[in-house]
């Protein structure tokens, strides 16, 4: 092992920013963005629809217990920044859901997890916020022309 060597590339000390936004039209993932666990391939697409990033549910392969979302396949993650506002814009497409399914956006810390999307079920899709394991059920979301609202 070497602990001490010259850099082979000098580079000036120049700040980069992270990139943090996406627009999914690139034919692979950008780099802010990164898996939580490994990838499971034919659940997951940049390809099926321009412009989308395309996850499929499927179970865990343990799907008992509590904390689910954290055994949770093709979950992808982005380091948020600390800074005094951080905002965030998401576009769902729920068209495909079905009873038991959630799709949405979570926040994971070292304190707890929190999640704010859509839940269906019942038939019916509604907005839902999880904080602390309890789920607050909001909402009904209907479809009015080719979009869901609330």
């Amino acid at each position: 092992m070497v602990l001490k060597g010259p850099k082979p590339i000098q580079i000036p000390n120049v700040a980069k920013e992270s990139q943090t936004d996406d627009d999914f039209n690139s034919s692979v993932l950008q780099p802010q963005w990164e898996w939580d666990y490994q990838p499971r391939a034919g659940k997951w697409s940049l390809t099926e629809r321009k412009g989308f990033l395309r996850l499929h549910a499927f179970l865990p392969a343990d799907s008992t217990g509590r904390n689910i979302l954290l055994k949770a396949g093709n979950t992808i993650t982005q380091r948020s920044w600390r800074t005094t506002s951080n905002e965030v814009t998401i576009q769902l497409d729920i068209k495909g859901m079905c009873n038991g399914g959630y799709a949405g956006l979570t926040h994971f810390s070292t304190s707890g997890t929190s999640c704010i999307g859509i839940k269906q079920f019942n038939n019916s899709r509604h907005l839902t916020y999880i904080s602390h394991h309890r789920d607050s059920i909001r909402p009904e979301v209907k479809r009015q022309g080719g979009y869901f609202q609330l």
